[in-house]
């Protein structure tokens, strides 16, 4: 049996899921329901650590994460669920402007709503 790469692999590596989660990130800031969770935030410090988080739902080994616990960092912000869906559409779109395939995506996308318990409140 023949192993395939991975995701993060597959469509380039860090430098490819640096523009996708910056691409991302500017779409989320433009976004009426979502830019409010960024008021006084560190977009850069986010950015970064979603690299890490985007990159491992693509399949790269997870690696040393010095950040804070995933509900523990969400926690304050109060996210609903209606805001977690629109996050994932605009994931969604901005993996389709990348030409990720439909497959892909689907895989993607589930591995991020695999969060959605702690994350949204």
């Amino acid at each position: 049996m023949i192993q395939q790469g991975s995701l993060f692999d597959k469509y380039g590596g860090v430098e490819t899921v640096t523009f996708i989660v910056k691409e991302f990130y500017k779409r989320m800031l433009q976004a009426p329901n979502l830019k409010r969770y960024f008021i006084n935030v560190d977009v850069e410090k986010i950015i970064h650590h979603q690299i890490q988080l985007i990159s491992h739902v693509m399949g790269k080994p997870v690696s040393i994460y010095s950040g804070r616990d995933m509900k523990k960092a969400h926690k304050n912000l109060k996210i609903s669920d209606k805001s977690f869906n629109d996050t994932l559409e605009i994931l969604e779109e901005t993996l389709i402007d990348f030409k990720v395939e439909d497959d892909d995506i689907k895989i993607m996308l589930a591995r991020v709503n695999n969060f959605k318990n702690e994350i949204t409140f």
